[in-house]
């Protein structure tokens, strides 16, 4: 009798029942759509934090060749710059070598374009502001040797302006600022 009782203990013990294996498998599937949720999410923010970071390095990589003695086209005089356009996926570092003297501000077809940035997975450039006023279409941030504050200057404009905000967003709404001021100060920070 003891040994039909242990056979058959043996026998129902073999494998998971139903509902243990369908409370299992509903469990591994919450936790791989939040997990799966939360990357995408992850993924976005890191993307526009990257880029974040890209636009003020660019500033920052301007004001080195601006102060350096790095030479572009025309002589020693030029300066160098980030040019950046709300109506635009690219930015980029230009040496001021405009023909009669350099005026701080991109112009095309006469200033040297030293690198091009492109913005990717549909992030843009949302404002261009300038002392808490954000209807500037394009901002002009340059440095001349031996001058070592910023020309910040928006719409091709001949104003010096003392601080500048570049506010990106992402696709699903993240938005980062990289604020700037005239002594070259560049941060990032959350909106």
């Amino acid at each position: 009798m003891k040994k039909r009782q242990k056979q058959k203990k043996i026998i129902l013990s073999r494998g998971f029942s139903l509902v243990e294996l369908l409370v299992t498998i509903s469990i591994l599937t919450v936790v791989s759509g939040v997990v799966l949720f939360n990357h995408a999410r992850f993924n976005n923010n890191v993307l526009i934090e990257n880029l974040s970071y890209e636009i003020s390095l660019t500033i920052r990589q301007a004001q080195f060749f601006g102060w350096q003695v790095k030479e572009a086209g025309g002589g020693f005089g030029e300066g160098y710059g980030a040019h950046f356009d709300s109506n635009s996926d690219e930015f980029l570092i230009f040496a001021d070598t405009y023909p009669a003297a350099p005026n701080q501000i991109y112009d095309a077809g006469y200033d040297e374009i030293v690198d091009r940035f492109r913005m990717t997975n549909n992030n843009e450039i949302n404002e261009l502001c300038f002392e808490s006023t954000c209807d500037a279409s394009t901002l002009d941030i340059s440095f001349i040797r031996p001058n070592p504050n910023a020309f910040i200057r928006e719409n091709g404009g001949g104003i010096d302006r003392e601080t500048a905000e570049i506010r990106v967003i992402s696709p699903k709404g993240l938005v980062k600022k990289i604020m700037v001021n005239k002594v070259g100060q560049i941060a990032v920070q959350e909106i």
